[in-house]
């Protein structure tokens, strides 16, 4: 029963009896011949929280992360890290990628080593955000009509698909102003023709079951600079979101990225910090939406906040899935997730928190890495 999603599914036996959970996850790992006969079981969030309930702490609070991590291959250190922080997922950046065939063999020893199948995360926007460099690069603001924002987003998630990644932190729906840092990338047009375009795009995804991740709401609307590079931008309102809105009218993305913007009449902490912000993001856009930081390890925030104690704002604000890439060592990590963990020791309330995101995300698992193998 190589690799077979072991650990999870014999717990998962005693709520579901004979039927296997998330048994298609071990098709990579078996003789390409082997036939699979055993069905599988489509559980509801009753039956999601349940599986949940089996994990660890430890597991639980690593449902959350989407961690960064140095190298191009698999390490005695990465794959340490792997088993000791137990992530959902993995973001690739340009220090992790020299190859199509490199990429392929590294998601394949990330996935080896996980004992719960992981999220392969990147950011293929198109244009100048393109981290897989040998593939279609074709920027938003190139496409020329929805049926070519489809075809694009379906022979790009096609190709993510045939690597192994399953989540494309794209399509950027903010950053609408030339003034913007974020303006080329962006698709620069008025509300209503982006968002025809946004969805077209994103179901294009849908279709090859690649997670497009919109982003980043409610936006970096009017800054002029990367807030990644050292300083957190403050707003004293909350910029124009139509173009989210008008995309959410025709198709509900299952995860929304959030801006790393101090909005003063949010509480004036951070986004994904902010509990207002958040249950504004869910009024808008519904409970069932996933909320996802940017980098929280990014130099703006831990200039400014303990990184023991930044994933626990993020927790407590209400953020589902905690992406940590701007520093990856494993000291660094392990006060990131240490602290989320400990917290969730101590405070029930906090601990149900986890176990709701982790919960939530294991039923996307069973909807992308299903369809991925």
């Amino acid at each position: 029963m190589p690799r077979l999603f072991f650990s999870i599914a014999v717990r998962a036996l005693l709520y579901i009896g004979p039927l296997l959970f998330f048994v298609l996850l071990s098709r990579p790992f078996l003789p390409a011949d082997t036939a699979i006969l055993v069905p599988v079981v489509s559980l509801d969030a009753r039956g999601e929280e349940n599986i949940a309930r089996t994990l660890s702490l430890e597991e639980q609070v690593g449902q959350l992360l989407i961690l960064g991590f140095e190298g191009k291959t698999m390490s005695p250190e990465l794959s340490l890290a792997i088993k000791k922080f137990k992530p959902g997922g993995v973001l690739l950046l340009t220090r992790n990628i020299e190859s199509r065939e490199q990429v392929e063999l590294l998601v394949a020893d990330l996935q080896a080593i996980s004992p719960i199948p992981l999220f392969v995360a990147v950011d293929q926007e198109g244009g100048v955000v393109s981290r897989l460099w040998w593939q279609d690069d074709t920027a938003p603001v190139e496409f020329q009509n929805p049926e070519h924002a489809y075809a694009v987003g379906k022979q790009r998630a096609r190709a993510l698909k045939e690597l192994g990644i399953t989540m494309n932190l794209s399509p950027v729906l903010d950053g609408n102003r030339d003034i913007d840092f974020i303006y080329p990338r962006s698709f620069q047009r008025d509300s209503n023709s982006a968002a025809l375009l946004a969805v077209e795009y994103m179901r294009g995804h849908e279709e090859e079951g690649v997670l497009a991740v919109a982003k980043h709401f409610p936006g970096y609307d009017g800054i002029a600079f990367n807030p990644e590079g050292g300083v957190m931008p403050k707003k004293a309102t909350v910029p124009d979101i139509s173009l989210f809105r008008r995309v959410f009218l025709d198709m509900s993305p299952r995860v929304l990225m959030v801006s790393h913007v101090i909005y003063e009449e949010l509480g004036g902490v951070p986004f994904p910090f902010s509990q207002e912000g958040i249950s504004f993001l869910r009024r808008e856009f519904g409970e069932d939406t996933l909320v996802m930081s940017d980098d929280l390890l990014s130099r703006s925030m831990v200039a400014v906040y303990p990184v023991s104690e930044i994933g626990v704002f993020a927790v407590d604000a209400g953020a589902d899935f905690l992406l940590a890439a701007g520093y990856p060592d494993t000291n660094t990590m392990a006060a990131f997730v240490g602290g989320v963990t400990k917290k969730a020791g101590e405070d029930e309330q906090f601990r149900s928190r986890v176990l709701s995101s982790a919960s939530k995300i294991l039923r996307l698992k069973e909807t992308y890495l299903l369809s991925a193998f």
